[in-house]
């Protein structure tokens, strides 16, 4: 399997700062989409799943296999595009190149790039929130377009069979995943709230920006947090929001977003620990130089919540950053 990690994850960074918004699309001869909008769109008034096949043609012998093998097969419509609201996002040099818009070319030219440049856009959000890492990479999402599971492989999948055996593999834990978000509709406001919180907590951590819709749902439906998980989730909108920030490069939005919740009286002091410490995180790592925040987020931190268990791992990340500026000749005498 061969697994091009630094380049497609470098295409996904580009896309992200290059394109924006809208356009048409449809099914290619293979049944599959290109544009998650619409495939989104068909999975709900068909009440179907999402299947998303992310490749790299050209640029990939793994991805030109499937291609040629798998998604070319006669049967593949009947066998799993007929089954499955499936969308095939191709982020290759030669789709990258479909973007681009000379002045030489005509307006229907132009429109095109313009369009398929905004469904690009739109598919390297999906890709990098689903932290796709390698090519072919391939996932089964609900019609909602909440994420259900990765199709992994040890060996290159070079048939039709081998793939649909990846797909019926996961048709336990499919099931599962509707019952589970079946019952975060349905029943009382407390029995919602609960259903999301089980539905939050087997999803995977890098999956939850996917269900900020649920995530909203419990502060929304827990007004007078009668449960107390409103905190929790005050915490987890941020994340979702800081995370749509961060993948378009904006640190201090990112940043900024979780400074904002701190100022919540719904927020429990563990959780506005942790905004804090994130705050100082996403600065830290982003090489910034704005030191004297760093040092005053992380002081905000210890002190959201003193007694906590995390403070003393927090003034260890804190004493390595001093150390740290002063080695890079800092004066951090006044950041105490």
């Amino acid at each position: 399997m061969k697994k091009n990690i630094v380049k497609l994850t470098a295409l996904l960074i580009i896309a992200a700062a290059l394109f924006v918004s809208c356009g048409k699309t449809k099914t290619d001869s293979t049944g599959c989409f290109n544009d998650i909008d619409k495939a989104a769109e068909y999975a709900q008034k068909n009440n179907q799943d999402i299947l998303v096949l992310i490749t790299m043609s050209g640029d990939d012998d793994s991805s030109a296999d499937f291609i040629e093998k798998v998604l070319n097969d006669s049967a593949f419509k009947s066998e799993v595009s007929g089954k499955y609201a499936t969308i095939h996002m191709d982020f290759s040099q030669t789709s990258y190149e479909k973007t681009i818009v000379k002045e030489e070319d005509s307006k229907e030219v132009q429109k095109a790039a313009e369009d398929y440049a905004n469904i690009m856009q739109r598919n390297t959000v999906l890709a990098s929130m689903l932290n796709a890492q390698y090519t072919p990479s391939f996932f089964i999402l609900s019609k909602e377009k909440y994420f259900i599971s990765q199709l992994e492989y040890s060996e290159p999948v070079t048939t039709l069979s081998a793939f649909t055996t990846l797909i019926n593999e996961k048709q336990d834990l499919i099931n599962i995943a509707h019952e589970m978000i079946k019952a975060t509709k349905t029943g009382s406001n407390k029995d919602r709230i609960a259903a999301i919180d089980r539905f939050y907590e087997e999803t995977g951590v890098n999956y939850r920006p996917l269900i900020s819709d649920l995530i909203d749902s419990v502060i929304t439906l827990d007004k007078n947090n009668e449960t107390g998980l409103v905190s929790k989730y005050i915490l987890a909108k941020a994340d979702a929001q800081s995370s749509s920030f961060f993948m378009v490069g904006d640190i201090n939005g990112a940043v900024q977003n979780y400074l904002k919740i701190c100022e919540d009286e719904r927020l429990l002091p563990e959780h506005k620990q942790q905004a804090y410490y994130l705050a100082a995180y996403l600065l830290a790592m982003s090489s910034s130089d704005d030191y004297q925040s760093i040092f005053n987020y992380l002081k905000s931190a210890i002190n959201a919540d003193p007694e906590n268990e995390a403070v003393e791992s927090i003034k260890a990340v804190l004493d390595y950053l001093t150390e740290t500026f002063i080695s890079m000749g800092v004066d951090v005498s006044s950041m105490d």
